[in-house]
């Protein structure tokens, strides 16, 4: 098989097992917090797409925390940043890391909750959270996203 392939094949099957593992997250969250057993899927598939789509692209664009082999890491090695910062220090590279996941994270929660909010849709809301923007974000789902992932 060629390797591109392979690896698209990779990613696509990582999204879905990610996507199944947040659908089940969710269902069996709201059940705990709000004893409300209800599809939080896509459509009437037990995917939460939002998941899947986030840990994917995170991955192409930062590889792992290990390496940052993805594109960001690619355009930071060489650097000075890259040399005295991430490279120098493992440490270092978990926290580069979490703090990119978790603010792209958020930033596609955003995006997502704004572009459906356009079409009059409220897929979750976070305004009963501190310093919550429209509903759509909080930081403590944030720090939560970020610690997921």
């Amino acid at each position: 098989m060629d390797r591109r392939l392979e690896y698209v094949s990779r990613l696509i099957v990582v999204g879905a097992a990610v996507s199944l593992l947040g659908w089940i997250f969710e269902v069996c969250g709201r059940a705990v917090v709000y004893g409300v057993l209800e599809d939080r899927g896509l459509l009437s598939l037990p995917l939460c797409t939002i998941y899947g789509v986030s840990v994917v692209s995170i991955y192409v664009l930062v590889g792992t925390p290990e390496c940052l082999s993805g594109f960001v890491g690619a355009l930071l090695q060489g650097t000075a940043f890259w040399e005295k910062t991430v490279k120098s220090k493992k440490w270092r590279s978990y926290a580069f890391y979490y703090v990119f996941v978790t603010l792209f994270s958020t930033a596609v929660e955003l995006v997502t909750g704004l572009v459906m909010l356009s079409f009059e849709i409220k897929l979750w809301n976070y305004g009963e959270r501190a310093f919550n923007l429209l509903g759509v974000i909080c930081p403590s789902y944030s720090i939560l996203w970020g610690a997921l992932i």
